[in-house]
């Protein structure tokens, strides 16, 4: 057999390490880690709307109060999505259904009486409103009886889809598919609350856990 030929093989020196260099890359690693913890807002329990309503907002969410309504979202996530957000305030129970009479002008019959409230009447509204925000509304399931601390509730969850935040009407943008619950709460005579709480259909789950720590009280601050 031909002797075979010798193999010409070239040895390199191992890379020395940059001490200096990794252990800044590891502080920075370290810095990003707890800069980024210290600012998504821990889990913690908010009291709002007069002390009526008692939530547990979960880590990464923020809320305030403003105008008699309680708004609250989460921090994280992108500002051409829709992101979880739950919106609850006082209901209006009366609404007069006659215009103001001029002082002196005359009047063949009484002005009719403003309208009594009718706790079914404003269900059937918040579908109207709720099916006129956007297309393909559907209701998945609904619940009538105790929930949230409330002598009685009304929930829908429904799904349907919508345009991204900011849309202009009429862009070429692909919609998105969300899922919500709509509920009034009735209160007694500490009144009427509505609550809605809507979210991307992927993370729904996710999202309605916030439900779990929240409660209602007719009895309110003291």
């Amino acid at each position: 057999m031909p002797d075979e030929a010798p193999s010409l093989r070239l040895s390199h020196p191992p890379t020395p390490i940059d001490w200096g260099v990794l252990l800044l890359a590891i502080a920075l690693l370290a810095y990003g880690a707890q800069f980024a913890s210290s600012t998504v807002p821990r889990a913690r329990v908010v009291t709002a709307l007069d002390g009526h309503l008692d939530l547990t907002l979960p880590a990464g969410w923020v809320g305030e109060e403003a105008g008699g309504e309680y708004h609250a979202h989460t921090s994280i996530g992108s500002l051409d999505r829709v992101v979880p957000t739950l919106t609850v305030s006082a209901l209006e129970q009366e609404a007069p259904n006659a215009e103001p009479i001029p002082e002196g002008e005359f009047l063949g019959d009484a002005p009719p009486a403003p309208q009594e409230f009718s706790f079914d009447v404003a269900v059937a509204q918040m579908h109207t409103r709720r099916r006129e925000a956007g297309v393909g509304y559907r209701v998945l399931d609904t619940t009538d009886g105790r929930a949230f601390g409330a002598a009685r509730t009304a929930q829908n969850r429904f799904a349907m889809v919508t345009d991204p935040p900011g849309t202009v009407p009429g862009s070429a943008v692909i919609p998105e598919v969300v899922i919500g619950v709509d509920a009034l709460i009735d209160l007694g005579d500490a009144g009427v609350f509505q609550l809605s709480l809507v979210g991307p259909a992927e993370s729904w789950e996710r999202t309605a856990t916030i439900l779990d720590g929240l409660a209602f009280s007719a009895e309110g601050a003291p």
